[in-house]
């Protein structure tokens, strides 16, 4: 899991954001309880314009792991870019 999610993240910087996201999936098929794992689908989610599945991959996060603050900024981000400024 650990060698997909670190694929995905070189491939996120690359600009790949489909294969990155493909990765970060793998890399949560095998340990779904991982909130990095979640939080890493989000991101690639949000660099493809997907917000509404970015939030139900930070949602998942936060249900793991509600002090992880990265997924929280995130989540944070993708809501401000959605127009809820609430």
């Amino acid at each position: 899991a650990k060698a997909y999610n670190n694929r995905g993240k070189l491939l996120l910087d690359q600009g790949r954001f489909e294969e990155a996201l493909a990765d970060y999936q793998r890399a949560r098929e095998i340990n779904p309880d991982s909130a990095a794992f979640w939080c890493n689908c989000g991101v690639a989610l949000q660099a493809l314009n997907r917000s509404t599945e970015a939030l139900a991959c930070y949602q998942q996060a936060l249900e793991r792991q509600p002090d992880f603050a990265e997924n929280r900024w995130n989540r944070a981000l993708c809501l401000l870019r959605s127009g809820n400024f609430e």
